[in-house]
């Protein structure tokens, strides 16, 4: 029963993917592509479908295993990995989230964000600036102190 419920969940995200790779996206190249974005976006990995690399989501972006790209103005959810370079809202995984900008909240067991204006919750946060980390382990370089369990928050 399990096997044939995954089966039927891998074929309709198959179906999804061919069918969004079919519609035409503009690259951000093209002078209209800013008008376009996704409100809804159901990927399968961190570059899969492409179109995910270069189409914004304007409300949610949800993962098979990973999202990636464009950035998020609401929220992002993965089992594996929520990559996508900026955030705005709430990002969420199970293992992992990474990403350039976070402004707003992160969970998973391993947060990974260069600048953070919110908060990162996690067994282990690493950012290099910004926010505040509440987790076993939190690492930030212009923090409190560098590595400080349990909460380490910014100082500038």
């Amino acid at each position: 029963m399990k096997k044939s419920i995954l089966a039927l969940l891998l074929a309709v995200a198959g179906v999804c993917t061919l069918a969004a790779a079919e519609t035409a996206q503009a690259k951000p190249a093209d002078p209209a592509a800013k008008d376009i974005y996704e409100t809804f976006m159901f990927t399968i990995w961190e570059d899969t479908p492409e179109y995910q690399m270069y189409t914004p989501t304007y409300g949610v972006k949800l993962g098979i295993l990973g999202c990636g790209g464009a950035p998020v103005y609401g929220a992002e959810g993965a089992v594996v990995c929520a990559g996508s370079k900026e955030a705005t809202g709430f990002k969420g995984a199970i293992g992992y989230t990474n990403g350039e900008k976070l402004s707003g909240a992160a969970l998973a067991v391993v947060n990974l964000v260069d600048e953070i204006n919110g908060v990162e919750i996690g067994v282990v946060n690493v950012a290099k600036k910004g926010g505040i980390q509440i987790g076993i382990l939190n690492f930030m370089e212009d923090g409190f102190l560098p590595c400080f369990p349990i909460v380490n928050f910014s100082l500038k």
